[in-house]
């Protein structure tokens, strides 16, 4: 509990304060080594979630909403490795139009309005049927820069509200630090 307090503490003090984003050579980047999606096909169709290689630093995914949402939830859980097993340290779920209006979660409103921007639809409520695609995402230029590398595992799923899940993501992967990784290149070069 007091690390998953320290890391929201770490990144709610990076988002607030855009003078600590300016330190030089800080900041991360992630290599995914899978990336799942399993939809709900009453709900979505044509769903495809790959890895771009050779680097797999970034991910492409689309799929075809065979109806609108006018409501939609979300739930966001990261763990971590602890001696050899993975433990849980974030937990959120939200709902997906309360969070665009009220605009209070400000970590998830940047992560959505980045993942809009690399898109060919703007999120907004209610959802449209049709094709949504996003491609080239990453989220690392957006982590705070005092966390620690790690492996991690990111469960990410969206469902209507007692109704049924329409989609889990499941993305396995590294963070490395990007001063490190220098470090490591000089000493080899």
């Amino acid at each position: 509990m007091k690390f998953s307090l320290r890391i929201f503490l770490i990144f709610i003090a990076w988002r607030l304060c855009p003078a600590v984003q300016l330190l030089p050579n800080m900041g991360y980047f992630i290599v995914v080594q899978q990336f799942e999606c399993v939809v709900n096909e009453q709900f979505i169709t044509k769903a495809s979630c790959d890895v771009v290689t050779p680097r797999n630093r970034s991910i492409n995914a689309e799929l075809v909403l065979l109806q609108p949402f006018k409501a939609l939830g979300g739930s966001v859980k990261v763990s971590i490795p602890k001696k050899r097993v993975f433990t849980q340290i974030f937990d959120i779920t939200f709902e997906l139009c309360k969070v665009l209006r009220e605009r209070k979660r400000k970590a998830l409103i940047d992560i959505l309005h980045s993942l809009a921007n690399m898109g060919n639809k703007n999120i907004h409520c209610p959802l449209h049927q049709g094709h949504y695609k996003v491609q080239n995402v990453t989220i690392a230029d957006s982590l705070p820069p005092l966390l620690t590398e790690s492996p991690f595992l990111l469960h990410f799923t969206w469902f209507l509200p007692r109704v049924a899940t329409v989609m889990n993501v499941t993305v396995l992967g590294h963070l490395y630090d990007i001063s490190r990784e220098h470090n490591r290149k000089k000493k080899y070069f």
